[in-house]
């Protein structure tokens, strides 16, 4: 049987506190047993800023060393 490719990125979203933004920075991974196909499950890393810049910069240093894409 074929090993199946897992889908997974790393996103960066924004939130908002008190009429003000701020963002994290979540992994998605898809998980091929669960029903639908395509499901897909959110890690959040314990990131937080009111810099996208900042957080841009993070996903992306994430993602180089898990070697995975960011999504925006």
């Amino acid at each position: 049987m074929p090993k199946v490719k897992v889908d997974r990125y790393v996103k960066v979203q924004r939130h908002f506190k008190d009429k003000k933004p701020y963002y994290t920075i979540n992994l998605f991974s898809e998980n091929p047993d669960e029903q639908p196909l395509g499901t897909h499950k959110q890690f959040p890393f314990r990131y937080q800023t009111e810099n996208k810049l900042v957080a841009d910069t993070y996903a992306y240093k994430i993602s180089k060393c898990l070697d995975i894409p960011v999504r925006m």
